[in-house]
C-alpha cells in the first residue's frame, strides 16, 4: 500500500523522504538511459 505509506514517511521524516525520493529518481532515470541505449 504505497498510498498509505508515503504520507507517513513524508510526516515523520521530510528530509529522510526527499533523500530517498532524489535516489528512486536517479535510479530510474538511469533505468530508462540504459534501455534507451540497448
Amino acid at each position: 500500500m504505497p498510498g498509505v505509506l508515503r504520507p507517513i514517511i513524508l510526516i515523520t521524516g521530510n528530509k529522510r523522504a526527499m533523500k530517498l525520493n532524489q535516489v528512486m529518481a536517479l535510479a530510474l532515470s538511469k533505468m530508462l538511459v540504459l534501455s534507451k541505449m540497448t
